[in-house]
């Protein structure tokens, strides 16, 4: 017989008794995670619950693309454009991100409210006494990292996944029906 013998799993601990997946259409990344963060919290607070993992999680960032050419007219070299912007309260991450267009990486501090006020910045460019908008030089466009540490997928949609643990010595059961409580109170 091509039978084997059962492997049966005594990590309990290791293993995701309960997953549960949501989607938010309209929603940025960064509010997704931040919804999905708050239901973690709730459901940490269930005595039968050990742990909870968020899955799927997209990290957004903000994407500075601009031409060479138009730099050049500005009397700007990348370098320079990026220690404008650093002077300005914007932190560039560590190393570079090498793609068929020239591109910035740029993590904001939290001085902007949104892509569009970055967009409407004005800079002191080189050699000039005006001021220049930030998206008269580059396209400003807020993405995801590419390519994505893990996906997730409910119905073809992209997804956040929260797996939660059971305690040791918990009972699956019980976990289950407060998490069921949990999710219509949130809901």
């Amino acid at each position: 017989s091509q039978a084997t013998a059962p492997d049966v799993n005594t990590g309990l601990g290791d293993v995701y008794e309960v997953t549960w997946a949501m989607v938010g259409e309209g929603f940025q990344e960064s509010e997704k995670y931040a919804i999905a963060r708050q239901v973690r919290d709730e459901l940490l607070t269930i005595d039968q619950v050990a742990k909870v993992e968020i899955v799927g999680e997209q990290q957004e960032r903000i994407f500075l693309e601009y031409d060479h050419s138009v730099l050049s007219r500005y009397g700007l070299s990348p370098a320079a454009l990026q220690s404008i912007l650093e002077a300005q309260n914007i932190t560039a991450p560590g190393g570079q991100l090498l793609t068929e267009k020239e591109t910035i990486l740029l993590e904001p501090s939290g001085s902007y409210e949104s892509v569009e006020e970055l967009r409407r910045t004005t800079i002191q460019v080189p050699n000039r006494t005006d001021l220049v908008a930030l998206e008269d030089i580059v396209s400003v466009r807020r993405s995801t990292l590419d390519p994505p540490r893990s996906k997730v997928f409910l119905n073809g949609e992209p997804a956040l996944a929260l797996s939660a643990s059971m305690r040791q010595g918990g009972n699956i059961i019980e976990m289950d029906k407060t998490v069921r409580a949990t999710k219509r109170r949130l809901l």
